[in-house]
């Protein structure tokens, strides 16, 4: 008598919401509020009633799929953020924060430079136009009469 081999069970919708739901809570990215919070806390534990609530379903549900209360078993209830991931993070913020305050006081400083540099050049401007306007002839360029002027006979330093 020849036995039929028994094919894999299908996945259902309800077992593959549990199978995402894990996976969401393995990365650390639950999508269930309270979770995402514990998450972010560094205190969220993957177990039954946490995956249950990230899959929308209830636990009851869940102990109907060994499979699945097995895989939850394997991965603990051990934090998946612990201190120290939280503390990396942390650290990794303030890296970046720091280089953000750096690049903008960088630009601030670069803005102060111009904006001096601009000041000077309004004040020679400014001068200038100035002593345009005090000349009793403005067109008139200093020497350019083309008149030389002589030294008087006798006074010469040379000799």
């Amino acid at each position: 008598m020849s036995r039929k081999a028994k094919e894999p069970a299908a996945i259902g919708r309800v077992e593959k919401d549990f199978l995402a739901a894990i996976e969401r809570l393995v990365a650390g990215k639950p999508m269930n509020r309270d979770l995402a919070k514990r998450a972010k806390d560094g205190k969220l534990k993957i177990n039954k009633a946490t995956v249950a609530a990230e899959a929308g379903r209830s636990r009851v549900t869940l102990d109907r799929y060994e499979n699945i209360v097995a895989q939850i078993e394997t991965l603990g209830t051990e934090p998946i953020t612990s201190a120290d991931h939280v503390i990396a993070r942390l650290r990794e913020e303030n890296a970046k924060l720091k280089q953000q305050r750096q690049a903008a006081t960088d630009a601030m400083a670069a803005m102060l430079l111009r904006m001096r540099a601009m000041e000077r050049s309004t004040d020679q401007e400014v001068r200038k136009a100035l002593r345009r306007a005090a000349r009793p002839q403005p067109n008139r360029i200093v020497g350019a009469t083309g008149h030389v002027v002589a030294f008087p006979d006798g006074e010469d330093d040379a000799g």
